[in-house]
Formats: C-alpha cells, sequence, structure tokens
C-alpha cells in the first residue's frame, strides 16, 4: 500500500480499534487493514501496547501516573502519525518507534510503583499470567459488537487452528443442540497471541439468541477466574459469571481453552461452553 492511500487511514486506526467508529466507516477501515500489511501490523501493535499498559498501570499505579501515562501515550502515537511518510522515506519503519515507546512506558510504570523488578519468563512459560480479565473483557466487547466472520465454511474455520495453535472445531456446537446454528469465525489478537472466535445464533422459542466462543492455547492465554463461579455440566467442570450484562463461561478439554459470551443464562452458557470442547 502506498504512503498516501494509507495516510487517508492512518488518523482512524486508533477510533477503528476501539471501535469508535460509525458501522460503515468501521467496515471501511476493516477492509483496508485487512490487506494493508503495514496498517494491520500497526493497529496489532497498539492493541499490544494498550492491553499491556492496561494491564501494567491498572493494578497499582496512582491515578496521577495513570492519567499522565495516556497522555504520553496518545502524543506519541500522534508523533508517530505525523511522522509516518517522513520514516517511510528514510527507511525507517514506523513500526520500530512504537516498541520503544513501550518499552519506556512500561519503565516509567514499574519505576514509578516501585514494585520490584519486571519478571522475565523463559519461551516456555506462559507470557500472559493474569491476562484473563483482559481475554474475557475482549471477548465480551466482540460479542456485544460482533464484526462480520472471515470465513463462513466450516472447514476453512478449522484451518484457523494452525494460526492460534491448538484445534479448532466449529461443527461442536451445532452437532450436539439443534436449535444452534454455525455463522462463521476468524482469528482475532489476543496481547501478543492469537484467539479463535466462533460466532453462532441459539433459538429459544421464538427469540434468536447469539454465542461468541474464543478458542485459544490456555499454555499460552490464562484465565483469572477470581470472579467466577465453579459449575457442574456432568462430570464437566465450568467457571461461570457475568460481565457488562452477558453471561460467560470458561472451560477446558484435551489442552484446548474455551471461553464464551452469550445472551443467555448462566446454565445453558455452562453447557454451550462443555458442548463447545466435546469431542
Amino acid at each position: 500500500m502506498t504512503a498516501s492511500g494509507c495516510r487517508d487511514y492512518t488518523h482512524l486506526l486508533g477510533a477503528f480499534s476501539d471501535g469508535e467508529l460509525e458501522p460503515e466507516k468501521q467496515l471501511e477501515v476493516e477492509s483496508h487493514v485487512s490487506y494493508c500489511e503495514g496498517c494491520r501490523e500497526r493497529v496489532q501493535l497498539d492493541e499490544a501496547l494498550r492491553q499491556s499498559l492496561k494491564h501494567t498501570v491498572k493494578q497499582a499505579a496512582p491515578e496521577a501516573l495513570r492519567a499522565r501515562m495516556a497522555a504520553a501515550m496518545r502524543a506519541e502515537l500522534e508523533r508517530g502519525s505525523a511522522r509516518e511518510d517522513q520514516h517511510r522515506k528514510g527507511g525507517t519503519a514506523w513500526r520500530t518507534i512504537v516498541p520503544l515507546a513501550t518499552a519506556a512506558a512500561f519503565a516509567l510504570a514499574w519505576g514509578a510503583m516501585s514494585r520490584g523488578p519486571i519478571a522475565r519468563s523463559t519461551a516456555g512459560d506462559s507470557v500472559h499470567a493474569g491476562l484473563g480479565d483482559d481475554l474475557l473483557a475482549d471477548l465480551v466487547a466482540e460479542h456485544s459488537r460482533p464484526l462480520p466472520p472471515e470465513r463462513t465454511d466450516p472447514q476453512g474455520v478449522k484451518d484457523l487452528g494452525q494460526y492460534v495453535g491448538v484445534p479448532v472445531r466449529p461443527s461442536n456446537l451445532a452437532q450436539r443442540r439443534a436449535n444452534v446454528h454455525f455463522v462463521g469465525g476468524r482469528v482475532l489478537p489476543v496481547h501478543q497471541e492469537r484467539a479463535a472466535m466462533l460466532q453462532y445464533t441459539v433459538m429459544q422459542g421464538s427469540e434468536t439468541r447469539r454465542v461468541s466462543v474464543f478458542i485459544f492455547d490456555p499454555r499460552r492465554i490464562q484465565v483469572n477466574d477470581g470472579d467466577l463461579t465453579p459449575h457442574a455440566v456432568g462430570t464437566a467442570q465450568v467457571l461461570v459469571g457475568h460481565s457488562n450484562g452477558y453471561s460467560v463461561a470458561v472451560t477446558q478439554n484435551d489442552g484446548v481453552g474455551y471461553a464464551l459470551a452469550t445472551d443467555m443464562d448462566e446454565d445453558d452458557t455452562a453447557a454451550m461452553a462443555v458442548a463447545s470442547g466435546a469431542q
């Protein structure tokens, strides 16, 4: 994509990531991001920066520090947009600026918190310890404002497993519940990892309910279950709760993690979670 073509969209990427654009403009920017590698990586890095700092700062930073860091991030992103063409012409990609800004912000946050050194994980460790609140928040946000699925063919959706590191079986839920219809799926970034998001509709009487399922590798993405309650479905154990008016459920089966958000009650959501992971 040319710099002049991208210039029409760069100032919209922040609002696009936050879901604040009008639906028509949101779809237009999404279409551009889908084939423009530079803008797509910018959105992914911006999201990684926001999620990382949100999780780090919200735990213990004073209100004044959070406000200063938020202002600094906004200013850095604005300066990055203004300098984008200059870096392209000079051979230095804009994406090298964002990680440096992220590193500086982390240093500021952790230094101000005086919470000790940042723990370093090995390649085999989960890189998302304590990220579960972000995972569930992302799931509920996607469920409440769903984008059109990227793939609607079940076989094509199965292929998403190569991107998330665990099997994706879109037909499980529909095969086990006669009133469930599979809509489609897509891959979504979760911090520095990926999860598959599957969408379903469920007929309950005369009403149509929606179900969104995140499928993820629980070795790489951990769920904070502090606000969830254990719920038994047969011999399976599910964690259930509510978030922003939606029922949520989390379970694992055969090394695969499942997190659901639905418009239904906790019992139905828990049952759907078990059906999603059934072999």
